[in-house]
């Protein structure tokens, strides 16, 4: 997917999101129905919205990415922004926002996305090949009578027998 693209489908996303949004708050009530709508609005609109702001700040920061991992890694972290969005909304609406946990929050959602990324650079990197096996020593048997003398007795006393 191209940025032009990318920019094109997220913008008219985000107009729409934010203008059912708008539509939202002006005609109807507030109820718990409508606040529910309007809390997942917002997340899809600044997820719709930050999405090619993250491919920017991808390009710019991190030039190992490959080019066609980008849209798919800038759509997870506007995925991420909006999901911070609604959440911080949602505990603003329950009166239990706090600055404290709005850091939390967003450590979280930052360590969850570098395990991500871990992982994946894990997966593309190829395996190493397995390590041979040690070559078995040949022992023969004075050198294992001399290392162990009681097995090699019983052994030599069952040979003769």
């Amino acid at each position: 997917m191209s940025l032009r693209r990318l920019l094109l489908i997220s913008w008219a996303l985000a107009l729409l999101f934010w203008g059912a949004l708008a539509a939202i708050v002006h005609f109807f009530a507030p109820s718990q129905v409508w606040q529910a709508a309007a809390l997942a609005l917002v997340a899809a609109a600044v997820t719709a919205t930050t999405t090619p702001l993250w491919w920017r700040v991808q390009q710019r920061l991190d030039a190992q990415t490959p080019q066609a991992e980008l849209p798919w890694l800038a759509l997870r972290q506007g995925l991420w922004a909006g999901l911070f969005a609604g959440v911080v909304l949602l505990l603003r609406l329950l009166q239990a926002l706090d600055g404290a946990l709005v850091f939390v929050l967003l450590a979280l959602f930052v360590m969850l996305e570098m395990l991500i990324q871990q992982r994946q650079q894990q997966a593309q990197q190829p395996a190493p090949p397995p390590a041979a096996a040690p070559p078995k020593k040949a022992v023969d048997k004075q050198s294992f009578a001399r290392a162990n003398p009681a097995k090699a007795s019983k052994k030599q006393k069952k040979i003769n027998h």
